[in-house]
């Protein structure tokens, strides 16, 4: 199940087209002056770094420390962010005779941020500490550093806490007075190079910047849109050795053009792997050279890292999905995921992972003799920063923001924890439900996806957070052919057509939906262009799809041998039940299906039609289909053998296929409230079919006896032998074989339960037989 969602409104701007100008209004730009801005960006918008609060103190800090010959610690961070923050300062510093070290601290030994005991090593080392990344909420170590004697100057962008530090100087663009509240780290340390050096200096770092920006994943909006659309120009054809050398093992060949994408996926994979692994010094290193060869060394050495962090992303991936009880998923709205000694480097990867897969606020937590270290990440619109906070009086350490998050708690409070982060995720919810959902911004048919409508799309780009690539809805669309591709056959390569528009699409990730794909499916897809062969066409990346108008292609014949299949398990192992009322109409159900909801079809006719009512609810052709997280589905099966707990209410779309049946359903589902409908004339059509005569039936028996195959079709055989199994003329082995009963009895097989089920079918009275509660 999946939310569609609209995020543009109509909007109309001078000079573009309509469909261009909601786009526009969706990303903030309302006039002509705006939307020129916006889509070319240019020098001219970057921000006076002067309106940062305490910009000023920190500028003559600095300035008096080069006059005094003082020393300085740049005070990092493990990440991206932090690195190239360090870099970027480290290089000012430089430039302008400021002695100083970049002091990163151990992601597994020492955790973020600021800590006393590397604070008390500066001591007689070290003058002035500036943080990067860091340090907003470190209220205790930075009053701990000015005891030492150290002078403190904060830049850090992460959620400001109840109080600032008292340091020397606070740089936060979330401060009163600056413009825009959302630049990274490295994006504030920027701003401070800016000032001590002036712009022609600060936009030789726009890379550095730029790489940053991407990778910590802040708003691509306003000065960061300006940073990255004028970074990857620079990226592109950047002279950094360090640069060039990570471009080189990343494949990103020479003179290729970076993308933001490319940044994401390649380039900040490989420099976040040190610091998740072991120190973030090779980073900062590489950044940092002047060499190439060196640079060409580290840059293979972070390769090298960033290959065995995906084996250990993976590793703790599984053992965390191994954690994970259809319980939590259930009856939860939130997932806290605890392992011991996991990699404190890679939780924060699979915590990522678990949120986009289950669509819930996942925090994953590495147990470390006693003491729990932890990533969270958002999902479902989730304030992940205002809902851990609730649950601050918990945590040892703690900070984030309003996606990630990360904390330090004790084993034995973890517990408790998990109750309060979902009393508090449950908040926020206000009664709502926390639905998987997919954005898109118009409805475009396939004809609309030309060329030259993909290359006016690219203008808006870069693409991310803030400014994501343009989706687009497309309804009804056929698919042609579909197949697995992959090393594990996990994505999915469609052919889609339209109003005779043909489109190749690819699905990533979504492989395992191939065997029960929709005839027609409503897409969610981001458009691109393809050249192949010298041959350019447009194609679509697929984000989301649902069943379209023809939820199920017909199959007339399993769904007889389904009807069948339930008619025998109702007869054999249900039991007669006194009690049983009439039926409900399809329009006294409810109007919005609950979590826990499973509507049971035993004909894909009457699947489709509740489709057409509960267009939102997935389709499942099994019990092990069924969304661990209880979202609605329209279920097509028989027989039904198992055990579902965790239903709480189900609807009989076909009615009780036999009066014995109702045993059965409440105890494979015994927490259900049941609804049922009247019996259906879809499957009284289909167990008309399956009918036998009184002769056909002394054919089947004569073909057992005999051991000589008969004349009729596999769905009758079956049917007949249950009719004869039902009155003990014939039995199964152990070994699945069907014999005959000997010696042989006098019996009427007219006076089979199953008989006569497939007599009223053929008859036309089965569907007036309302056996409901």
């Amino acid at each position: 199940m999946i939310e569609f969602v609209r995020r543009t409104a109509s909007y109309q701007i001078q000079g573009y087209p309509d469909w261009m100008a909601s786009l526009l209004y969706a990303r903030g730009v309302q006039t002509k002056e705006e939307a020129d801005a916006f889509l070319y960006p240019q020098e001219s918008q970057f921000h006076d770094p002067f309106l940062l609060k305490d910009m000023d103190k920190a500028v003559i800090l600095i300035r008096q420390a080069v006059r005094e010959k003082k020393r300085a610690v740049i005070y990092g961070d493990y990440d991206v962010d932090g690195v190239c923050a360090s870099a970027i300062l480290s290089q000012c510093f430089k430039s302008i005779g400021l002695k100083h070290v970049v002091y990163i601290p151990d992601r597994h030994t020492e955790g973020y941020g600021l800590n006393a005991d590397a604070l008390a090593s500066f001591q007689g080392q070290a003058d002035l500490v500036v943080t990067v990344d860091c340090g907003i909420t470190a209220v205790q170590e930075v009053a701990y550093a000015k005891e030492l004697g150290l002078q403190v100057i904060v830049t850090d962008h992460h959620t400001l806490g109840d109080m600032l530090p008292l340091a020397d100087s606070v740089l936060s663009p979330l401060r009163e007075g600056y413009p825009y509240p959302y630049l990274c780290g490295a994006g504030v340390a920027w701003k401070l190079s800016q000032a001590l050096k002036g712009k022609t200096f600060a936009l030789e770092q726009l890379d550095l910047c730029c790489l940053a920006t991407i990778a910590d994943m802040v708003p691509l909006l306003d000065e960061n849109r300006t940073i990255v659309a004028l970074g990857l120009e620079k990226l592109s054809t950047s002279r950094r050795p360090g640069i060039v050398a990570l471009k080189e093992v990343a494949g990103v060949a020479p003179g290729q053009a970076v993308t933001a994408d490319r940044v994401g996926f390649q380039l900040a994979p490989r420099l976040n792997a040190s610091g998740r692994l072991e120190t973030a010094r090779a980073a900062l290193d590489l950044l940092l050279t002047d060499s190439l060869p060196l640079a060409r060394e580290l840059a293979k050495e972070l390769d090298s890292l960033n290959t065995r962090r995906r084996g250990e992303e993976q590793q703790v991936l599984k053992e965390a999905e191994e954690t994970i009880t259809d319980e939590q998923l259930f009856n939860r709205h939130s997932l806290v995921v605890v392992g011991d000694d996991w990699n404190t480097g890679v939780i924060g990867l699979a915590a990522g992972r678990l949120a986009e897969k289950y669509a819930y606020p996942t925090v994953c937590l590495s147990n470390q003799e006693g003491v729990c270290m932890g990533s969270a990440r958002s999902a479902g619109g989730i304030h992940l920063y205002n809902a851990l906070k609730e649950c601050e009086y918990l945590f040892e350490r703690f900070g984030g923001h309003e996606k990630a998050a990360g904390l330090s708690i004790k084993a034995d409070k973890v517990e408790t924890f998990r109750e309060a982060f979902e009393e508090a995720i449950v908040r926020q919810l206000n009664g709502k439900e926390l639905y998987p959902v997919q954005a898109y911004d118009e409805v475009w048919p396939l004809e609309q996806l030309t060329i030259e409508a993909i290359k006016s799309l690219e203008a808006l780009a870069p693409f991310g957070i803030g400014n994501p690539s343009p989706a687009f809805l497309s309804t009804d669309l056929t698919v042609v052919s579909s197949r697995c591709v992959g090393s594990g056959q996990d994505h999915l390569k469609l052919v889609f057509e339209q109003a005779n528009t043909v489109m190749d699409a690819i699905a990533f990730g979504k492989g395992d939906c191939h065997e029960n794909l929709s005839p027609k499916l409503d897409a969610i897809y981001v458009p691109s262009i393809n050249t192949f062969n010298g041959r350019t066409s447009p194609q679509i990346r697929v984000l989301a799809f649902r069943a379209g108008t023809q939820a199920i292609a017909p199959d007339q014949v399993r769904d007889e041998m389904q009807a069948l299949e339930a008619l025998k398990t109702a007869v054999f192992n249900g039991k007669d039940t006194a009690g049983i009322k009439g039926p409900i109409s399809p329009k006294d159900l409810p109007e919005n299906l609950s979590r826990g909801t499973v509507i049971l079809c035993r004909s894909r006719q009457t699947a489709q039609k509740m489709h057409e009512l509960f267009s939102f609810s997935s389709i499942a052709f099994d019990l092990d289909q069924l969304d661990r997280r209880g979202y609605p589905v329209i279920l097509v099966t028989g027989a039904v053998e198992k055990t579902m707990p965790n239903v709480r209410r189900l609807i009989l779309a076909d009615g009780l296929i036999h009066p014995r049946e109702w045993a059965l359903m409440k105890a494979a589902f015994p927490n259900a409230e049941i609804f049922c409908l009247a019996s259906s004339q879809a499957v009284e059509s289909l167990l008309k079919n399956v009918y036998l005569s009184v002769d056909e039936l002394r054919e089947v028996y004569k073909s057992y006896y005999s051991g000589q195959k008969s004349d009729l079709n596999l769905l009758k055989d079956r049917a007949g032998v249950y009719i004869l199994i039902e009155v003990k003329l014939l039995w199964r082995d152990e070994g699945g074989r069907v014999l005959p009963v000997l010696p042989i009895q006098k019996t009427d097989p007219t006076q089979s339960l199953i008989y006569q089920t497939l007599l009223s079918c053929k008859e036309g009275t089965w569907h007036t037989q309302h056996f409901t509660h």
